[in-house]
């Protein structure tokens, strides 16, 4: 199994090849992280499966995330597309410190699904490739379920 530095080493160059409306997501013990493709910027998403400690969102304010907005659980952090080979290599880093960080320390604890939104089908992320993938359900979610689709996604802007 790879560690979370190899995973963010591996992710970086992936982030380039991904068309719009692809993402994935990781996740463990009920919290995720997520990365979405909009037409003009690459999303990530984290969403915690418990409170958070005032020293914890600090650290996520200090590393570019954005707190939820009222009533939301979910902190963002949102790239410019295209991206620079510098900001695709801090990109894959945020993702990988918030998954140890705040999703599950062992990498092992971890399932991946990525998909297009609009085809609804399974897209290959080779950083990925390691980790057990959700069970394919082939059916696509209604807008705004959960875990796939969150402020911001292609579905909820159309």
């Amino acid at each position: 199994m790879i560690a979370f530095e190899e995973l963010a080493q591996r992710l970086a160059p992936d982030l380039a090849f991904l068309r719009v409306g692809d993402f994935f997501n990781l996740r463990a013990r009920g919290a995720m992280v997520q990365l979405l493709q909009n037409r003009d910027e690459l999303r990530a998403e984290f969403m915690p499966s418990r409170p958070l400690s005032d020293e914890e969102t600090r650290w996520l304010s200090t590393a570019g995330w954005d707190a939820p907005r009222r009533g939301r659980r979910t902190w963002l952090h949102s790239y410019a597309w295209p991206l620079t080979a510098a900001a695709a290599r801090d990109l894959a880093w945020n993702l990988a410190v918030a998954a140890r960080s705040f999703v599950a320390v062992d990498i092992a604890g971890f399932e991946y699904d990525a998909r297009n939104y609009d085809t609804w089908e399974p897209i290959t992320v080779s950083a990925l490739a390691d980790l057990p993938r959700v069970a394919d359900d082939n059916e696509p979610r209604s807008r705004g379920s959960a875990p796939y689709c969150h402020e911001g996604s292609p579905q909820t802007r159309r």
